[in-house]
C-alpha cells in the first residue's frame, strides 16, 4: 500500500485485531467490528485480563430478555482495548 502513488485506506470487517498493523501501511484503517456482536448473541461476556486481552464467559439470559445492556457492555469493552491498541501503535 506504501508503494501506491495516491493514499489507500482500508476497511476491515470481522476483528479488530489487525488494525494496528494495518494502520502502518494505509493511510486509513476503519473497522467494523462484529465481535462483540456476535458474541452478544451468543450470551457470552467481555472481560480484559492484566495483559489487556479480551476473553469470553457465558452470562445466560432469560427467554426473550432484551440484549442491549450486554450489547453495551460488550462494545465498550471491545472498543477500549482498540484504543489501548491505537495508541501502542503511535508510541
Amino acid at each position: 500500500a506504501k508503494t501506491v502513488a495516491r493514499p489507500l485506506r482500508l476497511l476491515l470487517r470481522g476483528s479488530a485485531d489487525g488494525a494496528p498493523e494495518c494502520r502502518r501501511a494505509f493511510d486509513g484503517v476503519t473497522v467494523i467490528e462484529t465481535t462483540a456482536f456476535v458474541k452478544t448473541m451468543k450470551r457470552q461476556r467481555a472481560y480484559s485480563d492484566s495483559a489487556s486481552r479480551i476473553h469470553w464467559k457465558l452470562d445466560p439470559t432469560p427467554i426473550g430478555a432484551p440484549l442491549d445492556d450486554l450489547l453495551r457492555y460488550n462494545l465498550q469493552v471491545v472498543s477500549e482495548k482498540f484504543a489501548y491498541n491505537a495508541r501502542k501503535v503511535a508510541a
